[in-house]
């Protein structure tokens, strides 16, 4: 069994403020500006948009991407104050100071709703959606770091977990939707209550491995069976894998209550995540197993390894499931731990992840580049979108 460890990635409270009026204090330019691609193009070229920068070809986005593993690209310009963000076919107007990473959160509060929004507001603080409660955190923070005129447009700064939190989903579910990859189902599990843990993990599996080049079909539910996640094909290497992604629910962490729990129960949260896994594997492609343990990092550590990674490990190492044999239940299994709302309103720290690849498997991956490509997706987990 080959075994990779590596990094992922390299005083706020909110007590009842008014959520929508935060939002208009931040995106100033009010709803989603599209231009008509019929007007003439802002850019100065006195052509019209549709000729000019509303052109977004196949060709311009594959200049745009890495060739090994292409990802969405991200075009912008600028002009008489503004910035132009080009989203598929389709063009923003956008205040000029507004950062990439702010223009994803728009997106996702567009997407959440306004109205999900005043709902949640309506709400005692202790029964609001995680969303509703990172948000106002979030603006704040980037009024004082970003628009605040005491700092440069080119500043950069590590967020705190509460804020990494949601701008990691806001690029997750933006690098989605411009590759029209977010169907409304997983959309609509983020916005509920109880099941926002379970879909935050599908959509960042898939927005990691869209980074790395992949394109997405989720499957549909069945009403008297279980199936995976989504089908994953690369662009380069033409291969397609079934994916499954589980994230353990832990008292007093998103939208669970109780006491923060340890690490004793590392090893059987693993296992019956895993085992639950393995119940969707299909019987015609590899078949690839996400398990993230949602434990609370430990910032003293200076090695890729944590103390649930070092169990982890030793258990694995002597487990009938997991040594070099042929492996009649995954293709490839990672498990990660990137759980940056434990940190709070302290820096972020990085999150950490271990994958195990059988030497045989009953359905391998054929194509080394499939697999080199899961490492860049493990490797760009987490993501946020800046520039």
């Amino acid at each position: 069994m080959n075994i990779r460890s590596r990094n992922l990635f390299s005083s706020l409270s909110h007590r009842g403020g008014d959520l929508v009026a935060a939002a208009a204090d931040l995106f100033r330019e009010g709803p989603m500006e599209e231009l008509g691609l019929s007007t003439q193009c802002p850019c100065g070229s006195n052509l019209p948009l549709w000729r000019c920068h509303g052109r977004v070809t196949e060709e311009l986005l594959r200049t745009g991407t890495n060739t090994d593993f292409p990802g969405p690209a991200h075009f912008k310009f600028e002009h008489g104050g503004f910035v132009y963000r080009i989203v598929r076919n389709s063009i923003f107007r956008r205040d000029k100071r507004e950062r990439l990473h702010a223009f994803t959160v728009q997106w996702l509060y567009w997407k959440f709703g306004e109205k999900w929004f005043e709902r949640q507001e309506r709400l005692p603080e202790e029964d609001r959606h995680v969303v509703a409660k990172w948000m106002p955190l979030y603006w704040k923070w980037n009024n004082e770091n970003y628009l605040s005129p005491l700092t440069g447009r080119d500043r950069k700064i590590v967020p705190p977990g509460f804020v990494n939190e949601l701008l990691s989903l806001a690029s997750d579910v933006y690098t989605l939707l411009i590759v029209d990859a977010l169907p409304n189902a997983p959309l609509n599990r983020l916005r509920n209550y109880d099941l926002y843990q379970g879909a935050r993990y599908e959509v960042a599996i898939g927005a990691a491995l869209v980074r790395a080049g992949f394109q997405l079909k989720w499957k549909k539910p069945k009403r008297n069976g279980k199936v995976y996640e989504f089908d994953a094909t690369h662009k380069v290497s033409k291969e397609t894998i079934a994916v499954e992604a589980k994230s353990k629910h832990r008292k007093g962490a998103i939208h669970q209550t109780g006491e923060t729990e340890g690490f004793d129960r590392v090893w059987k949260d693993f296992i019956v995540l895993y085992s639950e896994a393995v119940k969707t594997r299909p019987n015609d492609r590899p078949f690839a197993v996400f398990v993230d343990l949602n434990l609370s990092h430990d910032p003293t550590s200076v090695s890729p390894l944590e103390d649930w990674s070092k169990e982890l490990l030793s258990r694995l190492a002597n487990h009938d499931l997991f040594r070099d044999e042929e492996s009649p239940e995954h293709t490839k299994l990672a498990i990660t731990n990137s759980a940056w709302h434990y940190d709070g309103e302290a820096v972020a720290n990085k999150g950490r992840y271990l994958l195990m690849r059988p030497m045989k498997s009953t359905m391998p991956i054929k194509v080394e580049h499939t697999y080199a490509a899961i490492v860049f997706a493990l490797n760009s987990f987490g993501t946020i979108l800046d520039d």
